[in-house]
């Protein structure tokens, strides 16, 4: 978050210059207006501010830290249904609190892309202070348009690792939604001591939140299904142990919600027990890729939530780590991660299914059905999609 806080003041200095009448044509006629042309970002300097970013905390040097940021910082923070204006003063006595505990932060394998007036860091982050401590990957655009900042945020299910990016299977949401970024933003803010946490506007994240969101979530499709209205849950995980979740569905499941669950690993929920869970079905799905994408979608009556995000459902994820889900509000994005678990759902090989004896049995396409296998599907269905590259060659 600090590359971000960094990259953002330094985007803020630009731009400054003020705009020259256009020349006059030897007919009079209006002055057009020209956009001011902000200065483009070097890499170099993106980098240097970094270090010393790092630097001032790591030194405890407070007013080198308050130097590195841009005097014009507006905004608004936003308490469930309240909104507070930015105070910059206020943000920084609270910063300079924080400067008196011993902090160190290194940073690793740091990447900068630069595209005029804008620029992205990424890299990978660790931070420790008195008992806290935590590493991962970090990564926030920010670009001037017309004049104004926009934040952009990529939330995805998986790492930012080439070689497992190549084998693994999963999900991302790249967004310039104001409430996600701004979530994304304090987060981070968190992470590196910054602030503390208070109730976060659209992200879901553990250890603060998660497991009571979704729960309240579970429970509005049961309330759904007591009311005679449709209601589904599905769920895509890599394991499933909490008992809380695993309750919560039980309870579920006796009240008529139909519980779809794609677990790869494990499961200790057992699914298909008489008066318990004769609605939840658990399916495991395997292919060339390691499935890793973790997904949740609530149907109650009218109303669908998407969400994916890093999470299993397994306490050590939801107590001890820091895990973020974000909700998928864009009607096409919806609809390619239905058909996504459709594809899923319904695959008759390299998949299984979970009884209620606690044994996978291999899922088999019945005779004359065609064989449908997961990752086939998608990939085809993704190529699909792709324009066609022209097959002639140019001299």
């Amino acid at each position: 978050m600090r590359a971000f806080l960094l990259v953002l003041m330094v985007a803020v200095g630009c731009g400054d210059k003020k705009n020259e009448a256009a020349p006059q044509a030897e007919k009079p006629v209006a002055p057009v207006a020209q956009k001011p042309t902000a200065k483009a970002l070097a890499p170099a300097e993106v980098l240097a501010l970094v270090e010393r970013w790092k630097d001032a905390q790591n030194q405890g040097d407070f007013a080198a830290y308050q130097a590195l940021y841009a005097q014009k910082m507006n905004g608004v923070k936003r308490v469930g249904a309240r909104v507070f204006r930015f105070d910059r003063a206020g943000w920084l006595t609270d910063r300079e609190r924080m400067f008196k505990k011993k902090m160190e932060v290194s940073t690793d394998k740091v990447e900068v892309t630069v595209a005029g007036p804008s620029a992205s860091a990424r890299f990978t982050q660790t931070f420790a202070q008195k008992h806290f401590q935590d590493v991962g990957p970090k990564e926030l655009v920010v670009v001037r348009e017309g004049g104004e900042l926009r934040r952009y945020a990529h939330v995805g299910t998986g790492n930012y690792h080439a070689a497992t990016a190549r084998s693994y299977e999963d999900f991302g949401l790249f967004t310039a939604d104001p409430d996600i970024t701004a979530d994304v933003a304090d987060l981070f803010n968190f992470l590196t001591g910054f602030s503390r946490p208070t109730r976060f506007r659209k992200l879901l994240v553990a250890p603060f939140d998660l497991r009571e969101r979704l729960v309240e979530k579970i429970r509005a499709t049961a309330t759904a299904a007591a009311a005679g209205e449709k209601a589904r849950i599905r769920i895509k995980v890599n394991n499933l142990t909490d008992e809380t979740i695993i309750d919560e569905l039980y309870k579920a499941s006796v009240k008529g919600v139909e519980i779809e669950i794609l677990a790869r690993s494990i499961c200790t929920l057992r699914p298909g027990v008489e008066g318990l869970s004769d609605n939840i079905r658990v399916v495991s799905v395997l292919g060339r890729f390691l499935e890793h994408s973790r997904v949740f979608v609530f149907e109650a009556g009218d109303v669908a939530n998407y969400y994916l995000g890093s999470a299993d459902l397994m306490p050590r994820n939801l107590d001890y780590r820091i895990e973020a889900v974000v909700p998928i509000e864009d009607q096409r994005a919806q609809q390619e991660i239905t058909r996504a678990l459709d594809t899923m759902v319904s695959s008759n090989l390299h998949a299984w299914e979970l009884k209620a004896d606690g044994e996978w049995q291999r899922i088999r396409a019945k005779k004359g059905e065609r064989a449908r296998e997961t990752q086939t599907l998608l990939m085809r269905s993704v190529r699909a999609r792709q324009p066609r590259r022209s097959s002639k060659r140019t001299a």
